[in-house]
């Protein structure tokens, strides 16, 4: 399940990332935004072919845009701030449209869920703790603290400015790109920081090429996928997992009409639930392996599972009628598919046992597993 739920939202990260980065440069030039579809696949065909060649093992220039764009945005928000103490505070009665709903408990729910979307994509340095330099869960373990640092003081800065300055976006406009046309008006500092957001989510989709295809490749070692897609091309890249998830997300890209708005409610569901299941994955692991001071590890991770786990259900009941119940159909359905390639690998391998083949081509028992080696999978 945790696999299903990581598979699907692989593909959703490419698809909300570029969606969302073609919306932010289409609300410079509002030409633009009835080709959002084309811009987003020209922009994933771009991706899919850099990384067919490697690109995702080059750190140092997947980094560049990242910094280009926490510089830009930071002097965006110190710009905002200056204005908003000469200028002070503007009425968002005023600017905003009026009510169209009672706050009730259903509405703020589905605030909670919308904003939970906000917290995905910190999963990534989990998956790629591998990729740093020793003592490599330090490094990952401070990488993450200032990640979480950076986007608590990057949302609490553009929601107080966008309250403070009662900002309110155009029918094709992103609130962000609205924010800076407020702070920064329509000069070479709103293209730059409109510029920069396109390129850091051009990145974010870039991650899940670098998942993506791993996750596939340890399912087929494990006889739950083809083993085809344990294939390394010769860049070593899993060619075959990066031209699926290319194939897949841009079907959603053309599906949901390259809306961002339109994916999220499918990417939250997943996301969160993976995040459920490894914090009770790790309970159990703490309870299992008695580790120094699990104890205080295993509440924290309790704890987090029930707070990720509320959020699921939050996102699932407020979210369902709005793409939601999708993903409740596809994670279901992904963990049959494995289930069934894992019963087919494994009858053909008794099948070859049976047969009297030679010795390197019978299955060999791992633990509870039989996994065929030779003419269906390693082992």
């Amino acid at each position: 399940m945790a696999a299903s739920a990581l598979r699907v939202d692989y593909v959703l990260t490419a698809a909300v990332s570029l969606t969302a980065g073609v919306e932010a440069i289409a609300s410079d030039f509002p030409a633009l935004w009835p080709h959002r579809i084309t811009q987003a696949l020209f922009f994933l065909l771009l991706i899919t072919l850099l990384n067919l060649r490697g690109l995702q093992e080059t750190g140092t220039l997947m980094s560049i845009p990242v910094y280009t764009f926490l510089i830009a945005f930071f002097l965006m928000l110190g710009a905002g701030a200056w204005k908003a103490v000469t200028v002070g505070q503007q009425s968002l009665a005023l600017a905003a449209p009026p009510a169209s709903a009672s706050l009730t408990v259903v509405l703020v729910l589905h605030a909670i869920a919308t904003g939970c979307t906000a917290l995905t994509g910190i999963e990534s340095i989990s998956h790629g703790v591998a990729a740093f330099k020793p003592p490599v869960a330090d490094n990952a373990g401070k990488t993450l603290l200032v990640m979480a640092a950076l986007m608590a003081l990057l949302f609490a800065g553009s929601m107080g400015l966008i309250q403070y300055l009662a900002v309110i976006p155009g029918p094709q406009e992103t609130v962000l790109s609205a924010l800076a046309r407020t702070v920064l008006g329509h000069g070479w500092a709103y293209y730059l920081v409109q510029t920069t957001t396109l390129l850091v989510l051009a990145v974010a989709a870039n991650t899940s090429f670098g998942g993506f295809p791993r996750v596939g490749a340890i399912l087929a070692k494990e006889g739950f996928l083809p083993r085809q897609l344990t294939s390394l091309g010769d860049r070593l890249v899993f060619a075959n997992g990066v031209i699926f998830l290319s194939l897949v997300a841009a079907f959603l890209i053309v599906v949901f009409g390259g809306q961002s708005h339109a994916l999220i409610p499918l990417f939250a569901v997943g996301a969160f639930l993976a995040f459920t299941l490894c914090q009770a994955g790790m309970v159990l692991h703490g309870w299992k392996t008695r580790w120094p001071h699990w104890q205080l590890k295993a509440v924290l991770n309790a704890l987090g599972c029930i707070t990720t786990g509320v959020a699921v259900l939050i996102i699932a009941v407020t979210k369902f009628l709005e793409g939601a119940w999708i993903k409740l159909i596809i994670i279901p359905a992904l963990v049959i598919a494995f289930m069934k390639i894992h019963s087919h690998y494994a009858e053909v391998g008794r099948q070859l046992s049976l047969s009297g083949l030679p010795p390197s081509l019978k299955p060999v028992r791992l633990s509870r597993l039989v996994i065929p080696v030779g003419g269906c999978t390693e082992a």
